[in-house]
């Protein structure tokens, strides 16, 4: 999430614009990735688009670990999605804050 992070700061032209930006991606992830309710009680549609959320499968991977007793190896696919999710994530970013700073000289 931090490095996701990186793409809503880039994205906005202010600290004051990245505070509610930054809260309304938030929000929005935790609901889709079933953080506020179970993920398998939200409608088909959501399910499917939470499904390219990393809440979604961070909480997948918390609740195998938790709930079903599986081991890190067993999640291990879970946390390399995880992983390669931050890393374009911190990449897109950089490239967006590269963008953003060409374009005010």
């Amino acid at each position: 999430m931090a490095c996701f992070a990186v793409i809503v700061a880039a994205a906005a032209r202010t600290r004051e614009q990245a505070i509610p930006v930054g809260m309304s991606v938030v929000f929005l992830l935790a609901a889709l990735g079933g953080l506020w309710w179970p993920f398998f009680h939200q409608p088909a549609w959501m399910q499917t688009i939470g499904r390219g959320a990393m809440t979604t499968w961070s909480m997948f991977a918390v609740q195998d670990v938790m709930l079903r007793d599986r081991s890190l190896a067993q999640v291990a696919g879970k946390i390399a999605f995880l992983l390669a999710y931050g890393v374009a994530s911190f990449v897109i970013g950089l490239n967006l804050f590269s963008y953003g700073q060409g374009r005010h000289e």
